[in-house]
């Protein structure tokens, strides 16, 4: 007995296993809706890439220019690469994240991923709070 689903909504396969999710079908939904759905499943994510790609390649560059040149080593730059290594933790673990909810429906990171990456999050983000308070104090 198969069980006849409305007009808007669509089984969507979920994985190799054949469980199926209903979802919208995007050939019935009119062309503002449909639009819509293009900017949340392409545009978005894009966007999630770029900011990902432009932090990674600044703060590296960053770290690496205060690493690499011994003039630049003073204690502003040391709390301004620490800032730097925040943000590189941030880019790492919330981005793909929070860019990985437009993907799928479904959690991508396992039961491991469940309990560390807010973890990480959490430390990152007091990384990053700590790191500017320290460095408003020394100013």
């Amino acid at each position: 007995m198969e069980v006849e689903l409305p007009p808007e909504l669509a089984a969507v396969p979920l994985g190799e296993n054949g469980s199926t999710q209903l979802g919208p079908d995007t050939a019935l939904m009119p062309p503002a809706q449909g639009t819509a759905m293009f900017i949340i499943r392409c545009v978005i994510p894009s966007l999630y890439l770029l900011i990902i790609t432009v932090g990674l390649l600044g703060n590296i560059t960053l770290m690496k220019i205060f690493i690499s040149n011994s003039a630049m080593r003073s204690v502003p730059n040391i709390f301004i690469s620490s800032l730097a290594a925040g943000d590189l933790l941030l880019l790492v673990t919330c981005v793909p994240v929070d860019a990985s909810r437009y993907f799928s429906e479904e959690w991508l990171f396992g039961e491991v991923g469940c309990k560390l990456i807010p973890a990480i999050q959490l430390t990152s983000v007091g990384v990053s709070v700590f790191t500017l308070t320290t460095l408003s104090a020394d100013r």
